[in-house]
């Protein structure tokens, strides 16, 4: 990565964690992301997304897509763009 992507990571962390809510578990974060809220954790629970994946794409996370709910649910895909 070049130093203008580590800032942008860096800039993007900082923004999550200051919008972080309460989970429904000590593992759990839920953070709002473009107004919607998403869980942040382990990635095998239904509707619960890894940090690697709200850092690769959090729009695709929030988008709400059944396509990508679908393959992370049936074949453990991810979010990694």
């Amino acid at each position: 990565m070049n130093s203008e992507e580590d800032e942008f990571k860096r800039i993007e962390a900082e923004a999550l964690r200051r919008a972080a809510k309460d989970g429904p578990d000590e593992f759990t974060a839920v953070y709002e992301i473009n107004g919607v809220n998403l869980a942040n954790g382990d990635p095998e629970q239904e509707g619960v997304f890894g940090s690697k994946e709200l850092l690769a794409n959090a729009k695709a996370c929030a988008s709400g897509d059944s396509f990508i709910a679908e393959m992370r649910r049936d074949f453990g895909g991810r979010i990694v763009g």
